[in-house]
């Protein structure tokens, strides 16, 4: 609540900031039409100094004149470029394209609900449709036979594939393309 309230007086928004509630780890998102910001390295100290937990900062370019907020580009000007959470058991690495649920603590209840409603043999072949980074895949593969992931995001895909790495998950495959064909 207290960093929402100090992003909001240097006008950053939720949208351009994604928060691992678990870990703690804050990514600031700073969406550009262009490449420049003035002042980036005074920018850059002010924002660590007063965020503690911010683990990284990216450039996103978006110069297209259309309702979509992120552009394809982004260029890191602190930290590596992505935060991780934690929904259950399971960590998730979460890079600035991809989608990640806005309140993993319901989230986690959602996916434990849907696990336990499933009532998964390990028999089930499923298909985890706009699975962005994987997590209802991920959540479900130890009880399932196979996971078959589908986005159109490749960042997503790409963050998909490196979830299954971290979290031993071997039966989950992952695949960028529009679900809709």
């Amino acid at each position: 609540q207290k960093v929402r309230l100090k992003l909001r007086r240097l006008n950053l928004s939720k949208k351009n900031v994604k928060v691992g509630i678990k870990t703690n780890e804050i990514m600031c998102v700073l969406v550009l039409n262009g490449k420049k910001i003035n002042n980036e390295e005074k920018l850059v100290k002010e924002l660590i100094g007063r965020f503690s937990n911010i683990k990284t900062i990216v450039k996103n370019i978006n110069m297209q004149n259309t309702n979509v907020i992120l552009g394809k580009e982004n260029i890191n000007i602190y930290g590596d470029g992505y935060i991780y959470d934690k929904l259950g058991d399971y960590t998730f690495k979460i890079s600035p394209l991809s989608f990640y649920q806005i309140n993993p603590i319901q989230t986690e209840k959602l996916y434990n609900l849907a696990l336990e409603k499933a009532e998964l043999t390990g028999k089930e072949i499923l298909f985890d449709l706009y699975c962005g980074i994987g997590t209802i895949g991920i959540f479900m593969a130890r009880k399932a036979k196979k996971v078959y992931g589908i986005e159109i995001v490749e960042q997503a895909i790409e963050d998909a594939k490196e979830n299954c790495k971290i979290n031993n998950i071997t039966n989950a495959n992952y695949y960028a393309g529009d679900t809709e064909k």
